[in-house]
C-alpha cells in the first residue's frame, strides 16, 4: 500500500479541511494510505484509510508574525518527523504562492528524503510581487507537480526550471460535505444574488456593484448579498460605492468571515451566485455554489470557461464588463425558469467530472508515474 502524507497548514482555519479531506478519503477509498498533518483549527473526520495528525498549532492563535512564523515552521517539521516516522513514501504539499515563507518550508524540507509533490493552485501570486528567486528556489525542489486545469499547466510548464511531470487534476466538488439544497421558482419576489467570499479587488465585486447599478434601472426587483470579509481593500471604498451608486436599499452587507455553520443559510437565501473576477486560477466558491445547487455567473476568464458553458449549467459574461453582466441579470430575473435547468445540468457536470473517487485515482496513479 502506497504512503503518503498530505500537508496542510490551513485545513479548518480557512475552510481548506474541504479540500484536504476530499482528496484524502479519494486516495483512501483506492487503497492509499494518507496522514493528513493540518492545523489544531481542523475538525477531524474518519474515513478508511486516512488518520489525521494537527501538527499545526498555535499558528492561527497569535497576531504576532514572529511567534506564527515559528509555529508555522515548527508545524512544518513535525509533518515530516511523522510521515518519517510512518514510512511514506510521498509528501504532497499546497501551496498558493511561491513566496519566501514557502522557501523556509522547502529548507526544512531538505533535511527529509521523500518524493515531494506540490499542487499549486495559484501559479502566479495576485499581490505582484516579484518572486523570481523563490519561484525557482522551490520549483527546483519538487518532483511532480498537480494543477487544476489547462490555464494553470500552460503557466506553470513555462515557468519550470526543469521538466518535471505535471498532471492536471481538478478540484473536487462538496457534496461530500454539504448537502445540495433545493430550490424553487419564485416569480413574485425579486431575484436574489450573492457575492460570497473573502474580498479582494482581483475578485471584481466593483464591477457587480457597477452592473447592479445598471440592471436596476431597468429592473427594480433584483437584490444583493454580500457575505466576506475585505482582504488588503478599504471597506469604506465599497460602502462608499454602494452609496455613489445608490444601491444602498438593494444591498445588504455582511462585511465579515462567515463561519462555516452559517455559510449554506447564505447559498439558500439566493438564486444565483456571482463570481466576477479579474483573475482566477480555481475558485472553490464556484464549485462551492454548484454543491449547494445553485446558478453561478462567472466572469469569462479561461479556468472558468473550463467548468461553466454558458446558458447551459451557468452564465458567463465578458469580464470587467458591467454592462454585459448587467444584461445577464436582466435575463436571468426575466427568464427565471431557465434557473432550474440550468441548475440540472450544473450538477449533473458536478457529479460526473468532480468526483473525488475519481479524483483519488487520478492522483495515486500520478503518484506511482
Amino acid at each position: 500500500m502506497h504512503k503518503i502524507a498530505l500537508i496542510d497548514p490551513v485545513g479548518g482555519h480557512g475552510g481548506m479541511d474541504f479540500y484536504d479531506y476530499g482528496l484524502a478519503q479519494g486516495l483512501g477509498a483506492h487503497q492509499v494510505k494518507v496522514w493528513y498533518c493540518s492545523s489544531s483549527q481542523t475538525n477531524v473526520r474518519t474515513y478508511p484509510n486516512v488518520k489525521t495528525v494537527l501538527c499545526f498549532k498555535k499558528v492561527w492563535d497569535t497576531s504576532n508574525k514572529w511567534l506564527r512564523l515559528f509555529f508555522f515552521l515548527k508545524g512544518y517539521f513535525k509533518a515530516f518527523q511523522v510521515a518519517k516516522k510512518a514510512g511514506v513514501e510521498t509528501v504532497h504539499l499546497q501551496f498558493f504562492d511561491l513566496g519566501w515563507l514557502n522557501v523556509l518550508v522547502m529548507l526544512v524540507l531538505s533535511r527529509f528524503k521523500f518524493q515531494k509533490v506540490l499542487t499549486l493552485h495559484d501559479v502566479s501570486s495576485f499581490k505582484g510581487k516579484n518572486v523570481g528567486f523563490s519561484e525557482n528556489f522551490i520549483l527546483k525542489r519538487f518532483d511532480k507537480f498537480v494543477v487544476h486545469n489547462r490555464l494553470s499547466y500552460a503557466e506553470l510548464l513555462d515557468k519550470l526550471p526543469k521538466k518535471n511531470p505535471i498532471a492536471i487534476i481538478p478540484h473536487g466538488n462538496y457534496l461530500p460535505f454539504v448537502k445540495e439544497l433545493a430550490y424553487e421558482v419564485h416569480t413574485d419576489r425579486p431575484l436574489k444574488l450573492l457575492f460570497f467570499g473573502q474580498i479582494k479587488k482581483v475578485k471584481g465585486l466593483d464591477v457587480l456593484l457597477e452592473a447592479l447599478g445598471l440592471a436596476i434601472q431597468e429592473n427594480p426587483d433584483i437584490r444583493l448579498v454580500i457575505a466576506g470579509k475585505p482582504w488588503h481593500d478599504e471597506l469604506s471604498y465599497y460602502k462608499e460605492l454602494i452609496a455613489v451608486l445608490d444601491l444602498t436599499e438593494v444591498v445588504t452587507t455582511h462585511f465579515e468571515y462567515i463561519p462555516n455553520e452559517a455559510v449554506a443559510s447564505y447559498f439558500e437565501a439566493c438564486d444565483a451566485v456571482i463570481l466576477p473576477y479579474r483573475k482566477i486560477y480555481q475558485s472553490g466558491v464556484l464549485l462551492l455554489a454548484m454543491s449547494y445547487g445553485r446558478v453561478t455567473v462567472c466572469s469569462d476568464l479561461p479556468a472558468f470557461k473550463e467548468v461553466v458553458d454558458d446558458g447551459v449549467n451557468g452564465y458567463l459574461f465578458e469580464q470587467q464588463n458591467a454592462q454585459d453582466l448587467a444584461g445577464v441579470l436582466l435575463k436571468m430575473a426575466q427568464h427565471k425558469a431557465q434557473l432550474l435547468q440550468v441548475r440540472e445540468q450544473a450538477s449533473r457536470k458536478l457529479k460526473n467530472e468532480f468526483d473525488w473517487s475519481e479524483i483519488g485515482a487520478k492522483t495515486k496513479a500520478f503518484y506511482n508515474v
